[in-house]
């Protein structure tokens, strides 16, 4: 289906096109070879739109897969998003990133009627898009655009009236994120979220393969953290009862999700002995890493990350006392969590509501572990997580002078925040169908720490590999007072 011109071009040229994509998870590992596992071929008028599952094997550790949706076209295409240049029978071709092209954006939309595309070994499924039981589809020139800033996947605006996220790392199983947002927003009428409109899948040998997600568009909207971090820097009012919001939030979508019925994947199930102690010995190991990674990578800090870092070293922990506040969840319910949450998962929209987003979990992880059930209280530790985040951004960029009377400030609002975040909390999973957390207060106390603790921990390896700068944030955070 690819000729051979076409696909010396791709090979040649994805490599590097790949450690410019912050989509792309792996720069640090060098690409010994590069696969087409399959390919579908959709041609339009001016150009052919090449669906490509792309496998990259490495010289250390496991390969990957990656969906690259192209575009090939007899006229040049901006040079960010050429992928590879070609001649066939003397004519030269361009090879483009599919979604910073109109081309590529327009076939997805008309997709959206329903369409099936054969595959060399499976098929590219185009699943009929409808908004609350109604088809649906794009108005007339709708402007189409691709997001200038990316992450772990690539998304597609169409107007204000949809959202396309395209999945580009990929592996086999449940799309995670479209069974999560039908039945948040279908079944058990959680409102903060957007409504789902359609999706797209591959087919194949290994099974099934998301692709892609269409949501409706929420209108002119921030983040949380956008949004939150603003407000701190200016001490405008209504940041207090902003994260009230968020807490209330984040309980109805946990009570929603504790609502599952028994016949659904998503049904919550009792939190076992056997959670609690693999838990405990996970939040060990972790510390154990962190450490080591730490003193690894001390001599290569940044002074203020440095300095942390030292402290975190020559500190004593009691990691395994820490565990230990696992015990307290037993009794309690596991169920499906967001698995990302934090401040930049929330829209706040330009009317003030709150909307959560992104449920596919930590993109890194693998899908069975992103599907695995956990107490929702993991989600709760992520947020508070990220409101330490927010104040120690915020006080991090003030002027020299103003730090320490802004920190303190800073430091109250962020310990008020959390108390209001954590009452309303509490109050909206009161009547959950299941207890999904301890109801003393000392009890979820020490099992939030814990849960707090090993968030934290993931937090330090994240940033000593990817933004040292930062590493000294979450490394402060476990440090404790001399």
């Amino acid at each position: 289906m690819i000729d051979e011109p076409v696909w010396h071009a791709i090979a040649e040229g994805l490599p590097s096109y790949f450690d410019h994509q912050r989509w792309y998870a792996d720069k640090l590992r060098p690409i010994r070879s590069i696969e087409l596992i399959d390919s579908a071929i959709a041609e339009r008028e001016s150009s052919t739109i090449l669906f490509a599952l792309i496998g990259v094997d490495y010289e250390v550790g496991d390969g990957r897969r990656y969906f690259v949706p192209m575009t090939i076209h007899r006229e040049p295409s901006p040079e960010r998003y050429t992928i590879g240049r070609g001649e066939r029978g003397g004519e030269p071709f361009w090879v483009q990133d599919a979604p910073s092209d109109a081309a590529f954006r327009d076939f997805l939309a008309e997709a959206g009627g329903g369409i099936e595309l054969p595959g060399i070994h499976g098929r590219f499924e185009f699943e009929p898009w409808t908004l609350e039981g109604n088809p649906y589809a794009i108005e007339p020139a709708t402007i189409s655009a691709a997001a200038a800033f990316e992450q772990s996947n690539t998304s597609i605006a169409y107007g204000m009236q949809a959202m396309a996220k395209i999945y580009r790392r990929l592996e086999p199983g449940q799309n995670i994120e479209v069974d999560m947002n039908r039945y948040l927003a279908s079944e058990a009428g959680f409102q903060s979220i957007p409504k789902l409109i359609g999706c797209a899948t591959y087919h194949g040998l290994d099974g099934e393969i998301p692709l892609a997600l269409v949501q409706q568009h929420v209108g002119d909207h921030r983040d949380c953290w956008t949004a939150l971090t603003e407000i701190l820097r200016h001490r405008a009012e209504g940041s207090l009862e902003f994260v009230e919001g968020l807490g209330k939030v984040t309980g109805e979508m946990h009570v929603a999700l504790a609502a599952a019925t028994p016949d659904s994947p998503l049904a919550p199930v009792p939190l076992l002995r056997s959670d609690i102690e693999e838990w405990k010995s996970h939040l060990v190991r972790s510390a154990q890493e962190t450490l080591w990674i730490t003193g690894e990578r001390l001599p290569a800090l940044p002074d203020r990350s440095q300095i942390a870092a030292r402290a975190f070293l020559t500190g004593h922990h009691d990691w395994t006392e820490r565990a230990n506040g696992f015990d307290a969840l037993e009794g309690t319910f596991k169920t499906r969590v967001h698995g990302d949450y934090h401040l930049g998962q929330v829209l706040v929209t330009k009317d003030g509501r709150l909307l959560v987003v992104d449920f596919e979990g930590e993109p890194q992880r693998p899908a069975f572990e992103r599907e695995a059930k956990h107490s929702p209280l993991k989600d709760v530790a992520g947020m508070l997580r990220s409101l330490n985040y927010a104040t120690g951004v915020v006080a991090s960029a003030l002027d020299v002078q103003a730090v320490a009377e802004s920190r303190r400030w800073l430091d109250h609002w962020e310990q008020e925040a959390r108390s209001r975040f954590l009452t309303a909390y509490r109050q909206a999973i009161a009547n959950a169908a299941v207890p999904i957390a301890p109801e003393r207060d000392d009890e979820f106390a020490r099992s939030l720490a814990a849960l707090e603790t090993d968030k934290a921990l993931y937090e330090v390896r994240y940033e000593l590999s990817s933004r040292p700068d930062w590493a000294w944030l979450p490394i402060e955070s476990l440090t404790p007072d001399p």
